[in-house]
C-alpha cells in the first residue's frame, strides 16, 4: 500500500498500512463465512473429491484468520516533546478517521496502545463509558483532553471528576493515583480523552532477574 504523502509521519504511515491489511482480513473472513454457510451442512463445508479418491481439506474457518485487535507501539521520546505530541496526534487521527464516530461506525477501528519503554502506557478512550482494571503499582495516572474540551466523570481514582469539563486553558487531570481500595476505575467521557499511567514497576518489557 503506497503512502506517498509526506504530511504523514512514519508511524502514521505504518498505522495506515496495518489498518488497510486488517480491513482486507475482515472482508476475507466474511467471505469465508458466506462460503461455509452456503456450501456446507450443519455449518461444515462439503469436501471436494480429488482424482485419487482422497478428500480435499475444508476451507479455513474464520477463526483461523486472525484480525488485528490492537496496535501496540513501543517507543521512546528521547526527551523530545515534539515526538510525544505527534504520537498523541496519531492516536487522535486514528479516532477521527476510524473510530465509532467515523463513517462506518467504528467497524474497522483498531485502538493504538503506546508503551513508552520502562515508563508508561497510553491510549485514547473514545466517547462512552470505560471500566479499566486498576494498576496499584503505578505511581501516577492521568486523563488529558485531546482535540476539544470533554465532559468527564470518574470513579476509582484518588481524585475523581464529576461532570467536570477538561480542556487546555482550564482543567486537565495529571498526577492522579489509583484508589488502593478499588479494583477498577470507571471513566465516562463525551469526547476522546487520553488515559496514561505509570508502568515503571510492572513494565511487561522488563525481564525479571532469576
Amino acid at each position: 500500500m503506497a503512502t506517498p504523502d509526506q504530511n504523514y509521519t512514519d508511524f502514521q504511515k505504518a498505522v495506515k498500512i496495518i489498518l488497510h491489511l486488517n480491513k482486507r482480513s475482515v472482508y476475507e473472513n466474511n467471505n469465508v463465512s458466506a462460503v461455509v454457510a452456503n456450501n456446507g451442512h450443519n455449518g461444515s463445508p462439503s469436501p471436494q473429491p480429488r482424482p485419487n479418491g482422497q478428500q480435499s481439506p475444508p476451507p479455513p474457518s474464520p477463526r483461523d484468520r486472525e484480525v488485528c485487535g490492537a496496535i501496540i507501539a513501543i517507543w521512546s521520546s528521547l526527551g523530545r516533546i515534539d515526538q510525544v505530541l505527534t504520537n498523541i496526534n496519531t492516536l487522535y487521527i486514528n479516532e477521527l478517521e476510524n473510530g465509532y464516530g467515523a463513517g462506518e461506525g467504528g467497524q474497522h477501528y483498531v485502538p493504538i496502545i503506546l508503551f513508552q519503554v520502562h515508563n508508561s502506557v497510553t491510549f485514547l478512550l473514545h466517547k462512552g463509558t470505560h471500566v479499566i482494571e486498576s494498576n496499584h503499582e503505578a505511581k501516577w495516572c492521568s486523563l488529558v483532553p485531546v482535540g476539544a474540551p470533554c465532559l468527564v466523570t470518574t470513579t476509582g481514582f484518588r481524585w475523581n471528576l464529576t461532570n467536570d469539563t477538561m480542556s487546555f486553558g482550564s482543567l486537565i487531570s495529571t498526577s492522579n493515583e489509583f484508589d488502593p481500595e478499588c479494583r477498577s476505575v470507571r471513566i465516562e467521557t463525551d469526547r476522546p480523552v487520553l488515559f496514561s499511567y505509570d508502568i515503571s514497576k510492572s513494565d511487561p518489557l522488563v525481564i525479571p532477574n532469576k
